[in-house]
Parts: C-alpha cells; sequence; structure tokens
C-alpha cells in the first residue's frame, strides 16, 4: 500500500480546491477525509459562495471597485 502525502480534512468548496491542487504533483498521494455522505453538500460560513457586488458601498471605495471587479471574474467562469 502507497503511503499518504498529504491529508485534507472536508469536502467543501475550499477542501476540493485544495485536494486538487494538490494532485498538480506528479506521484502526491492525496486523501480527502468528509463527515457527509458526499462532497459539496456543507459551506462554512466564510465560505458561502455569495458573489458581492459592492452596491452597498460607495462606488469610488476600493471595497467596491474589487467587489466589482471580482463578480465580473466570478460571472464569466
Amino acid at each position: 500500500m502507497d503511503t499518504i502525502d498529504v491529508v485534507v480534512v472536508g469536502a467543501g468548496v475550499v477542501g476540493c480546491a485544495i485536494a486538487e491542487r494538490m494532485t498538480r504533483t506528479p506521484g502526491r498521494i492525496v486523501t480527502v477525509i468528509e463527515r457527509r455522505e458526499a462532497i459539496g453538500l456543507e459551506a462554512s460560513r466564510r465560505n458561502s459562495g455569495v458573489i458581492h457586488t459592492g452596491l452597498h458601498l460607495r462606488p469610488t471605495s476600493w471595497k467596491a471597485k474589487l467587489a466589482r471587479a471580482g463578480a465580473v471574474q466570478a460571472l464569466a467562469w
């Protein structure tokens, strides 16, 4: 049996993204541990997948500009 190089705890959005990135190294063995019956069934309150448009912010603020730019990029995916 091969040894495990990386263990990712949680198969939510972030856990799956980390696991996918870790598999890009040839020969690396990645194991994902999830408490639910399938992947992607939960999201932490910090990673809920909400796209913030910045509509409630002062339009010229950096936060509003970055929020709008991020929303455009996310929708282009």
